[in-house]
């Protein structure tokens, strides 16, 4: 914030110099070495120049040190600062107009603090209570609602917004209002109360349902839209520039739905629909885990055509990853990047910050201007303020806190900012449906599924004991389960057995779960047959392994002999192989030395895919996992990367510019060794070139590779030549004499995608910085396994970054990257089909180890691996070994 008030570090890349004229002639120098380092005032001194009035808002949030920076500037009517950042001796002259406001909550509010004394005597002091008197209320209300009652003497326009011509719809708007403000807060016994008294109150004749939904006038514009409005009864929606898809229609392939609107689902919905239709105001949804916050949002957007794009926030989330940051561009220079909630103001998409109450108070308040009525953002590196886009919407979702790791309750100045819906878990009865239709299951195999769902959550588990019902089974198992789709009750048996008593750590348990699903199901279970039988899965997976090349084993640390087929490796085979098939996220729960990493490493083999583990660590990173902005290494490589283009080039060139015409760096004459290609990629000088040498030759071949392409220009013909016979072209051999042929258009093309190549490569061969992919976006794009080994070990702020990816649709919106700046794209990754994620951990209770949140672990398969104790397993693997 002090950087914000007083100065700002800007990085100016060459062509992109600060307008202001104190910095300009600096900026020009600097420049042409490629990068410079800018100061540029921030707006409170520019306003003490200038004479403007600033406020600062939530003062109480700024650090002591920020606000001891300010007290010169409260020292009396004519205190100023002065820029020590900037070596700057004398003082920033005050403008006689330029007065400072400053703002806050009382400290008795979460996140809120008190300003030391020494600051609050320099202020003259102002409270301002809440707004509670009669006829003030009446007042302001009266203001607000004037504009939209329509007066018999004033004509209606219909393209206006909307205009309440009868004492009917008026009373109907004030009750949908009503229940927008306070209904969707309240548990289901107090809306039902609430419901009755206000129909008491404002409908003298009460409304039937089918009343309550009939639409008003579909409203009109001008000019008109591409796309008409949407309706959801009783709401007319703006409709977005995207194509309307509705989730809710069965696939005609597979008769499933990606949506089910069931009766609790239809009634958030046309909660959701009120706020969008009615206000811009943002949406902030609280509920359980796998209750459809966030899935709600995404198929109203889908229904209405709105592009929809999504923040995982955590307990590290910064400012820099909603307004954007400094990063390296396509040719590897430093460049503002907006971030995505830039994006999406200006393009007008909605956008869910997910987990908001993870994120930190000092950074949900930084958005209070744009959560205002006031809707606009401030953008500190550009000293730039943001209108958002008419069809921009903001919402957020969050669990309660209290119940879930991290989650901490948000301030009520800030809560009250938002239009809140509170949901619940999905009720019993409706996730048949929801089985049926979204997961393709049998209805008698749903009714059996949610029927042992009843059963256990009347049970207890001594090991999740503070998770209450959802101790033993959660909706997110049961859709899970279904999603397997199996066809036999000994199949449905079988796959409800792996997921759920596989990954308690209680024999007792796992007991209740075998006992509970027989006693429903009707069929026996026999995990020792279904693991270790003769014709087990694991055993011909294992085969496969163990002939596989010694490479490929030698590459995991193993060699065939050591692979011993005990009960636990055919176990685990089969379980993280069920989990494979159906790509679910794997967490692997034991001590160490069982067996866990090795079972991942196994299917690299046997797949042949590549594995990319990340050892996590109480300092890991989010950039661990998904990359980050580095100084740039391997230069060498890429000089001669374009050297080798630039030869391609030379080779393209040949028939129309003769190599005797040409003086060719000599580099480009050599033919260099296999030996020196296989090591491009070794950060180390290549070829006995030293730093001055390979200078020399870039700066060398770049200007040979542009004559050469300037040349190729002026050849180009815009139509192929005529094509001809053998015969004629034996009449028309050329003469040494006659000029070159016309390029034809294919061939121009080819010459001009080389030479883009060639600066491409030379211009991330001259930058200082780079920015590269982290492991789990290589994965994700190219297809490849990762493991996250000790996963427990980082901290949960690291781990909630991995939400998005861990669900079925298994997307990753890269915040800290923001958006294209040639295309204005947000950079949102889908798994590749083959991508898959593992997860090891230890048990908490053991130093330095914990576990995991609910939230983030029933996004996991999770299995238990115990610990070698069979007689048969330890002959094994010692006769193995």
């Amino acid at each position: 914030m002090l950087v914000d008030l007083v100065f700002q570090l800007g990085l100016t890349t060459l062509g992109q110099l600060q307008s202001n004229s104190i910095n300009a002639e600096p900026n020009q120098i600097a420049s042409t070495s490629g990068l410079a380092f800018t100061f540029t005032e921030g707006i409170l001194v520019t306003a003490i120049r200038n004479g403007s009035w600033v406020l600062l808002d939530e003062i109480n949030l700024a650090s002591s040190e920020t606000l001891q920076r300010l007290f010169g500037l409260l020292d009396g009517t004519t205190g100023t600062v002065t820029i020590t950042e900037r070596g700057d001796t004398a003082e920033v002259p005050r403008h006689p107009d330029f007065r400072l406001f400053a703002a806050m909550n009382p400290a008795t509010d979460n996140g809120k603090k008190d300003l030391p004394e020494s600051m609050r005597a320099r202020f003259t002091e102002i409270y301002v209570p809440e707004l509670t008197d009669a006829s003030e209320l009446r007042e302001i209300s009266s203001k607000y609602l004037s504009p939209h009652i329509a007066r018999s003497s004033s004509p209606v326009d219909p393209t206006s917004s909307p205009i309440y011509t009868t004492i009917s719809a008026y009373l109907k708007s004030v009750f949908e209002g009503f229940q927008l403000a306070f209904n969707t807060q309240l548990d289901p016994p107090s809306q039902t109360l609430l419901h009755k008294t206000l129909t008491s109150l404002l409908l003298p004749n009460p409304l039937t349902k089918k009343e309550l939904d009939q639409p008003g006038q579909q409203p009109k514009f001008s000019p008109e839209p591409p796309n008409p409005p949407v309706l959801l009864k009783p709401f007319w929606l703006t409709s977005g520039p995207n194509t309307h898809v509705d989730w809710a229609s069965l696939d005609s392939t597979t008769n499933t739905s990606k949506f089910v609107l069931t009766k609790t689902a239809t009634k958030h919905l046309r909660s959701l629909s009120r706020c969008v239709a009615s206000t811009p105001y943002p949406l902030l949804i609280e509920g359980p885990t796998s209750a459809g916050k966030t899935t709600l949002v995404s198929y109203l957007a889908a229904r209405t055509g709105h592009r929809c794009v999504r923040i995982n926030n955590h307990e590290h989330t910064d400012v820099q990853e909603y307004t954007g940051s400094y990063i390296a561009n396509s040719d590897g220079k430093l460049v503002f990047q907006e971030g995505i909630l830039v994006t999406a103001l200006r393009n007008g998409y909605w956008i869910i910050l997910d987990e908001l109450n993870l994120a930190p108070s000092e950074v949900l308040e930084a958005l209070n201007r744009l959560l205002d009525d006031n809707r606009e953002l401030y953008i500190s590196e550009t000293q730039e303020t943001v209108k958002p886009h008419p069809h921009f919407r903001l919402f957020a979702t969050q669990n309660p806190a209290g119940a879930y790791g991290g989650r901490k309750a948000l301030s009520r100045a800030f809560r009250n900012r938002f239009v809140e819906i509170h949901m619940g878990d999905i009720p019993n009865d409706e996730l048949t449906t929801i089985l049926e239709l979204r997961c393709g299951c049998a209805p008698s195999h749903s009714k059996l599924l949610v029927k042992i769902l009843n059963q256990l959550q009347t049970r207890r588990s001594s090991t999740n004991l503070f998770q209450g019902k959802n101790g033993l089974i959660t909706p997110r198992d049961l859709l899970r389960w279904a999603e397997r789709q199996p066809a036999s009750k000994e199949d449905l048996a079988f796959e409800g057995y792996c997921l759920l008593a596989e990954r308690l750590r209680d024999e007792e348990e796992k007991e209740i779960i075998r006992s509970t699903i027989e006693e429903v199901i009707k069929v026996k279970i026999d995990p020792p047959n279904l693991y270790c039988s003769p014709t087990a899965p694991g055993r011909s997976q294992l085969a496969e392994i163990t002939s596989s090349s010694p490479n490929s084993l030698a590459s995991a640390g193993l060699t065939p002999s050591q692979i011993a087929p005990t009960s636990t490796l055919l176990r685990l085979l089969l379980l993280v192989g069920r989990c494979i098939s159906q790509k679910e996220p794997v967490l692997l729960v034991g001590e160490t030395g069982c067996g866990k990493t090795t079972v991942c490493q196994l299917y690299s083999i046997l797949y042949q895919r590549h594995l990319h583990v990340v050892n996590c660590h109480a300092n890991s990173e989010t950039s661990d996992l998904l990359g980050g902005l580095r100084p740039l290494r391997g230069r060498d490589a890429k000089v001669f990367s374009m050297v080798d283009s630039v030869r391609e080039l030379l080779t393209l060139a040949s028939p129309w510019v003769p190599s005797s015409n040409l003086t060719t760096p000599s580099v480009l004459l050599e033919d260099r060794d296999e030996e020196s290609k296989e090591g491009e990629a070794k950060a180390t000088t290549l070829d006995g070139f030293d730093r001055n040498q390979l200078n020399s030759i870039e700066s060398s071949v770049i200007a040979f590779a542009r004559s050469l392409h300037s040349h190729l220009k002026s050849l180009y013909d815009a139509e192929a030549p005529q094509a001809s016979s053998a015969a004629d072209e034996k009449k028309r051999k050329r003469r040494p004499t006659d000029p070159p042929p016309p390029i034809d258009s294919t061939t121009a093309t080819t010459i001009n995608e080389t030479m883009m190549q060639i600066e491409k490569i030379y211009n991330l061969a001259n930058a200082l910085f780079e920015c590269l992919d982290g492991p789990l976006v290589t994965a994700m794009r190219s297809g490849h396994l990762i493991l996250l080994d000790e996963m427990s070990l980082a901290e949960d702020a690291v781990l909630e970054r991995l939400n998005s990816v861990l669900e079925p649709g298994r997307t990753l919106t890269l915040a800290e990257k923001g958006s294209s700046a040639e295309d204005d794209e947000i950079d949102e990754i889908h798994g590749h089909e083959d991508f898959r994620i593992f997860a090891t951990m230890i048990p908490g209770g053991d130093f330095g180890k914990r576990e995991l949140s609910p939230a983030l672990r029933s996004r996991f398969t999770e299995i238990w691996v115990p610990q070698i104790s069979d007689r048969q397993d330890f002959e094994l693997v010692l006769n193995s070994s």
